[in-house]
């Protein structure tokens, strides 16, 4: 009589017991957010555009912000380095007879090559002065390295009086970034002792 209720018993331990489920659940719900943070990358790769290329009125932008700082040092660093190096060997001279601080000379020197005219007749030769807006009238590229840019430029003076101006700025892009260059003449037209040297290409 006892050996039915003992022989379900075995059959009751043997049938295998059922796997949890709460551990599918996790691996479902990682999966699931995996799969949703691979899906904002591609979106945002996707909807990403590539950084832009500088282009050379870039530059011209951050000379006048550097003017309007009157921050000497990142004034010279918008111009090609090459004709900053012939600059101040130019006008070291002049800035020791004239007890001016060599950084702020060839700061002032590499302006008055820039603005030749304009800034013999309305800057002051020893230092920098008031502010200055810039406007992007034309770029013409003579080739992936050269470029002319039209700017039309406006100072307001310490005095509150203001000038407006236009000019043809000379660029030259090295190691993919564009620098102020100019033509000797206005140089030498501010400093008419100074040599007219000729800046490598």
């Amino acid at each position: 009589m006892n050996e039915v209720p003992m022989q379900e018993q075995e059959l009751q331990q043997k049938k295998p017991k059922k796997k949890p489920k709460k551990k599918l659940g996790i691996i479902i719900g990682i999966a699931a957010v995996l799969g949703i943070v691979a899906l904002i990358i591609i979106l945002v790769i996707a909807n990403s555009e590539p950084a832009p290329e500088p282009q050379p009125f870039d530059t011209i932008e951050q000379f006048a912000a550097a003017y309007s700082n009157h921050d000497y040092g990142e004034i010279i660093e918008c111009f090609d380095p090459r004709v900053t190096k012939i600059v101040q060997n130019i006008i070291s001279g002049v800035a020791g007879f004239f007890g001016i601080p060599k950084l702020d000379s060839v700061a002032v020197g590499l302006i008055g090559g820039l603005l030749g005219g304009f800034a013999k007749d309305n800057l002051p030769l020893e230092e920098v002065t008031g502010t200055m807006t810039v406007k992007e009238i034309s770029t013409v590229m003579d080739d992936k390295n050269k470029a002319v840019v039209t700017v039309e430029f406006t100072i307001v003076h310490t005095s509150g009086q203001s000038d407006t101006w236009y000019e043809n700025i000379s660029m030259v892009k090295r190691d993919d970034k564009w620098y102020i260059t100019f033509e000797w003449g206005n140089l030498t037209s501010l400093y008419p002792s100074s040599p007219n040297p000729k800046a490598d290409a």
